[in-house]
């Protein structure tokens, strides 16, 4: 998981949304409200559907690799996911914004499972039991990162030693120790197997890439190289590749005889 670099959609598309969310804003009551948000945006999120054909296509475009999650960097990305739920926030239903690209697997874990921050040291999760009043959230900030937003790698870290496993960057009992150890398990980066052993393979695979292009540098065989490191997939491992370099000895030294790549 790493930052998400966002672009603008076409001007029809922005138009689009704005309109189809004043629709959802018009609605008089909350409770209304969502179940009108969803009742729409199905209607809407569907193939041939010319704004969500540009949404898609824009939001394939900021993917990290080709098509990839922008939760968990490894399924296909290709469902529309609201970072923050439309279930919650209706007045998000239809905002550029609030859109991520995720793959199935990480979009069913997430739902419209939901934290904020109230008060110091305090958090609450979004619920919403069957047979109760439909009532707006409490105000707070997200405790779920959001890619869009910030930087991931600002608050979790990668074990490129042991585990390949996210692990909070900062202390425990700190709100950073929170938001990431509430990202971690909430899309359960960590508790699907194969993600840890995925990192693994893509950490040898751009060590030894790496290693190619410190043999080939300043020949015409570098270039290449370097692009295939560049384009390859889960980019969060090879920027703590980088900023790990000088705590890893055998990753030090292939910088040290190589520094440009970590402007890469």
């Amino acid at each position: 998981m790493r930052q998400i670099t966002s672009v603008a959609l076409a001007a029809p598309a922005v138009l689009s949304l704005k309109a189809l969310q004043a629709e959802v804003d018009s609605v008089s009551s909350y409770e209304d409200r969502v179940r009108f948000a969803r009742k729409r945006f199905q209607n809407q999120n569907q193939g041939n559907n010319v704004t969500f054909d540009e949404v898609k296509r824009q939001l394939k475009s900021m993917c990290l690799g080709p098509s990839r999650c922008m939760y968990c960097e490894d399924s296909l990305a290709s469902e529309v996911e609201h970072f923050k739920p439309k279930a919650f926030y209706p007045e998000l239903t239809f905002v550029w914004d609030n859109y991520l690209y995720a793959c199935g697997p990480c979009n069913r874990t997430k739902l419209s499972r939901f934290r904020v921050h109230v008060g110091h040291s305090s958090y609450s999760d979004l619920v919403r039991p069957r047979n109760v009043p439909v009532v707006p959230p409490v105000s707070g900030a997200p405790v779920l990162i959001d890619p869009r937003a910030e930087n991931p790698l600002l608050y979790i870290t990668l074990d490129l030693v042991n585990t390949f496993r996210f692990r909070p960057r900062h202390a425990d009992g700190t709100p950073e120790y929170a938001r990431s150890d509430y990202t971690i398990k909430l899309l359960k980066l960590n508790d699907r197997e194969h993600l840890p052993a995925i990192r693994r393979i893509a950490y040898s695979n751009y060590r030894a890439r790496l290693k190619e292009y410190v043999d080939a540098r300043g020949t015409a065989q570098a270039t290449p190289i370097e692009m295939s490191i560049r384009l390859y997939g889960f980019s969060a491992v090879w920027l703590e590749m980088k900023a790990q370099s000088s705590a890893i000895n055998e990753l030090g030294s292939l910088f040290a005889n190589a520094p440009e790549a970590l402007s890469w």
